[in-house]
């Protein structure tokens, strides 16, 4: 049961990183400086390009992690799917605060203000990140679950 829970706030963890990544790629094609959209330059292109590879490493693990506890007895085991929800618990949890960081900074100052809901995001993101205790614990049963193998 606790498998299910995690890979269920993995999931919305990783529908917020993409909305985040979602309002970044808007404000930086619609952003002026210098002449230029701000989504040309080099440096919010990285940005942007790292942030949408967390989060399609993280929807990926959490598909797998959900498949594997739909499964049932049929599928992999109660401790594999125990293994595949705590990573899919933080690599959805890094994405997620990855994102709503990075997308605060690529709107600049308007991005932590109380007239734009990104500062929503940023809460609920570090609000998921602690749930359920921090991420050290799960990834050291990520780990530990890796060397026994």
């Amino acid at each position: 049961m606790r498998s299910r829970i995690l890979i269920a706030l993995a999931a919305e963890q990783v529908g917020l990183a993409r909305r985040c990544l979602e309002m970044a790629v808007e404000y930086a094609g619609t952003r002026q400086q210098f002449g230029r959209t701000i989504g040309s330059f080099q440096g919010i292109k990285h940005k942007l390009v790292d942030l949408l590879v967390a989060i399609e490493l993280a929807e990926a693990t959490v598909l797998d992690a959900s498949g594997g506890a739909e499964q049932g007895s049929d599928g992999p085991s109660a401790a594999e799917v125990a293994d595949l929800a705590a990573a899919s618990r933080v690599l959805a949890s890094r994405a997620a605060m990855t994102a709503a960081e990075e997308a605060i900074q690529v709107h600049g100052g308007i991005g932590f203000t109380w007239e734009h809901p990104l500062h929503h995001y940023f809460r609920r993101a570090k609000a998921d990140q602690l749930l359920f205790g921090d991420e050290y614990a799960y990834v050291q049963a990520v780990g530990e679950s890796l060397t026994v193998r």
